[in-house]
C-alpha cells in the first residue's frame, strides 16, 4: 500500500462507532459522521484530522520500501444543551465518550481492520452558541499500520 492507511482507517473507526448507533445502541441519539457534519444536532460524534509519520521497516534497497506508520485520528464529540448549564453538557459529552473508550478497550482492531494502540489524549473544551452550551470533547486515537 502506498501513501497512507488514513482514509481506510478513518473509515474502519466510523464503521465500529456507526454500529453503537440505532436499535438500542449505546450511540442512540447522537449524529455519527465521518467528517464535520456541518450543523451538529444537539449530539454528535463526527472524525477529524488525521496525523500520521513512517518509519522504515527494513533497510532494503530500491523500489517502495515496508514502513510502519503511526496515525493519531482526532474523534470529535460535540454534546449541545439548551436550557441548561455547562457542566450538564459537559457530562454528556463524556458520557458519549465513555462509548468511544469502551469500544476502543474491547474491540482494539476496529473490527479486524487495524490496530488501535491507545487513546493518546483528549480535551473537553466549552462553547457557547445563541440557544443554549456545548461542550466539545476530542479525543486523539493512536493506531498502527503496515505499509508496504
Amino acid at each position: 500500500m502506498a501513501g497512507t492507511a488514513a482514509a481506510s482507517v478513518k473509515k474502519a473507526l466510523f464503521d465500529a462507532l456507526k454500529a453503537q448507533s440505532g436499535q438500542g445502541q449505546p450511540l442512540d441519539g447522537v449524529q455519527v459522521s465521518y467528517s464535520f457534519p456541518g450543523n451538529p444536532e444537539r449530539a454528535c460524534l463526527f472524525l477529524g484530522r488525521a496525523r500520521f509519520n513512517h518509519e522504515l521497516s527494513t533497510f532494503m534497497a530500491g523500489g517502495r520500501l515496508p514502513r510502519t506508520e503511526t496515525l493519531t485520528v482526532t474523534v470529535v464529540i460535540y454534546a449541545r444543551d439548551i436550557g441548561s448549564d455547562q457542566y450538564a453538557a459537559d457530562s454528556r459529552a463524556v458520557a458519549i465518550g465513555t462509548v468511544l473508550e469502551d469500544l476502543l478497550a474491547t474491540d482494539p482492531t476496529a473490527g479486524g481492520a487495524v490496530l488501535i494502540r491507545r487513546v493518546e489524549s483528549g480535551e473537553l473544551e466549552p462553547l457557547v452558541d445563541d440557544d443554549g452550551v456545548i461542550a466539545s470533547l476530542s479525543y486523539s486515537v493512536t493506531v498502527e499500520s503496515e505499509l508496504t
